[in-house]
């Protein structure tokens, strides 16, 4: 089994209690959190951006875990591939990787939400990314605003018709071979992965950079679907 690492919590640098103003949603509104509140958050947003990749690995369980139910299988295959596949190379590797911060919190919100006895199971046995789950989305929907997260938990249906290594999420979840073969490919994702806390560390100083960057997927998105 995949040990998987201490999962970086952002309630506990106390962004899960920013003291944001009411209404004061930077994704919706463009005004501006607290300096104090706005910088917590970046610190504790980039950090979680580094430790993306030893985060990841509960979902590499969740691929392999035949007692899951398929349909939460494919969502962690999904959110895998989408970390894998190559995106945005003309943009810097920390804004490239934002929403799969976000993505990931939103998969394990998936199994939290199926509340069966196998994810009830999978979360007992993998106790430590769901304990502050709750506080960590509550606090993306303060900082980015409910529409950018909503807009990203609506992307399930595209994530999973995505292709990596020529085969669909479903694809991996229905053979063990493959399923393995994700797994081993999240195994080795710390040692590929761009961003480092040596590449971060005082470059990124405004959260408006992960906002805008977002706001422009979205639009690209939008884009994507009246073609």
């Amino acid at each position: 089994m995949l040990h998987i690492a201490k999962n970086t919590s952002l309630s506990a640098t106390g962004v899960s209690d920013l003291p944001c103003k009411e209404g004061w949603q930077i994704g919706k509104t463009n005004r501006p959190m607290e300096k104090e509140s706005e910088r917590a958050f970046v610190d504790a947003f980039t950090a979680a951006l580094v430790s993306l990749p030893f985060d990841m690995k509960v979902l590499a369980e969740a691929v392999i875990d035949p007692e899951l139910p398929g349909s939460l299988r494919e969502i962690a295959a999904a959110t895998l591939m989408h970390v894998f596949n190559p995106k945005d190379g003309h943009v810097e590797a920390y804004l490239r990787y934002a929403e799969d911060v976000v993505f990931l919190r939103l998969a394990l919100q998936k199994i939290v939400d199926d509340n069966s006895e196998a994810s009830q199971e999978f979360r007992g046995q993998w106790p430590e990314p769901f304990a502050e789950l709750s506080a960590q989305l509550a606090t993306y929907r303060k900082a980015f605003g409910d529409e950018l997260v909503d807009w990203l938990d609506g992307r399930w249906s595209h994530l999973k018709k995505a292709v990596y290594a020529k085969k669909q999420a479903v694809h991996y979840i229905k053979d063990a071979e493959l399923a393995q073969s994700l797994y081993n490919q999240a195994s080795d994702l710390p040692t590929a992965y761009p961003v480092t806390e040596r590449s971060v560390v005082g470059r990124v100083r405004q959260l408006s950079r992960f906002v805008e960057h977002l706001q422009r997927k979205r639009e690209q998105d939008k884009l994507m679907i009246h073609k």
